[in-house]
């Protein structure tokens, strides 16, 4: 790779989980492992990325909606000038939210190699598909199911590269403040913490754990639930669980940027998601050694295997499944099977899901296609 190659990062997602927080893991690992890799991060101009991406030339958008076309022109303009100066360039798009539109028309028009990372396995139209992958350099997969749904899709697989997302296990790791934790959350000693980390929209699967809750509670009195996330359906959970007489239970802290402190206070991670690209929640359970209880939907069967790093819900009743479930986690006469199982699932995310394994293999892609 030229030393004049300029890698420019499309993210348009504005808070710090999912596609933008693998962003920031993929810089950070970039300026470590590839230093004459020049970065240009193009963001909204309330993204949180620019909070813990420092050193870096950021270009901010304003933007009012997907079909907003000024990232075309900003892009446009960006392009044309490196091309101008005879540099080097690859366009990296990372989220949906329009950039996956916008960016694959600017690096046609301009002749620019463009690298498209598709990190959700939510159908989309034929023509939608055929604009943004045809003409792309790469098309990136971050689970086997991806993968699989591009090839679905007619991606040409000389085209695709699965590349996993990240867990940073220097931020995520085990061992926790117990007290603080407590404090935090209004929760006493000796309560069990149940954690579900996840927006709140329909496919990740909240009303299953609700209607699960009650049953829980029955067996195990001293169980806590906590509902990590912001998403439309997050005020409509809430009235549904005070309404069944369980707001005492559950606690709603809504998104938190200290989720490496709280999540290895959890006695486990409940991720009953109908549909999965990865699973980066689970992902950073594991790497604090918490236990998981989850389905192997989409992404997530790179993850999931029963009694080994997980426990998982296999999905024909989903309620009945996380009652059970949990039953077996409150229960600590099974407490080393769920040691190994926590050990399993950390090995499995610090070998295999590194910051800097994934920056290695995008290294390995913007050589291909430069």
């Amino acid at each position: 790779m030229s030393s004049q190659v300029s890698v420019i990062h499309l993210e348009t997602g504005k808070h710090l989980y999912g596609g933008a927080l693998q962003v920031a893991y993929l810089i950070k690992g970039l300026r470590e492992i590839a230093p004459s890799i020049k970065n240009l991060l193009v963001i909204p101009n309330d993204s949180h990325l620019k909070t813990v991406v420092k050193g870096v030339e950021t270009i901010e958008l304003s933007l009012s909606g997907e079909l907003d076309p000024r990232p075309l022109f900003t892009l446009l303009r960006i392009l044309k000038g490196y091309r101008e100066r005879g540099q080097k360039t690859i366009l990296h798009i990372h989220s949906r939210r329009g950039a996956d539109l916008w960016g694959p028309i600017a690096a046609i028009f301009s002749k620019t190699p463009y690298v498209i990372t598709r990190r959700v396995d939510n159908p989309e139209p034929h023509s939608i598909q055929r604009l943004k992958y045809k003409r792309a350099s790469k098309v990136v997969a971050i689970s086997s199911a991806i993968y699989e749904m591009l090839t679905s899709y007619g991606v040409k697989r000389h085209q695709l590269a699965l590349v996993p997302s990240a867990v940073d296990t220097d931020t995520f790791r085990p061992g926790g403040d117990l007290e603080w934790f407590q404090r935090e959350f209004e929760i006493q000693h000796g309560t069990r913490p149940i954690g579900i980390v996840a927006q709140f929209i329909p496919r990740k699967g909240h009303r299953y754990l609700i209607e699960a809750i009650p049953e829980v509670l029955a067996r195990e009195p001293k169980a806590r639930f906590l509902f990590f996330g912001k998403g439309p359906l997050r005020d409509q959970v809430i009235q549904e669980l005070q309404a069944m007489g369980l707001g005492w239970a559950c606690r709603f802290p809504g998104f938190r940027q200290d989720m490496p402190r709280i999540l290895p206070c959890l006695e486990c991670l409940v991720h009953p998601a109908l549909m999965e690209g990865l699973g980066v929640a689970v992902l950073q359970a594991m790497a604090c050694k918490v236990l998981v209880v989850a389905t192997d939907r989409g992404g997530l069967k790179d993850l999931i295997r029963h009694e080994e790093t997980a426990l998982r819900l296999p999905g024909s009743d989903l309620a009945q499944e996380i009652s059970s479930s949990l039953h077996r986690v409150l229960d600590t006469t099974n407490k080393g099977l769920f040691e190994r199982i926590k050990d399993t699932a950390y090995r499995m995310v610090t070998t295999r899901f590194s910051c800097r394994g994934m920056a290695m293999a995008y290294k390995k892609i913007y050589d291909e296609v430069s």
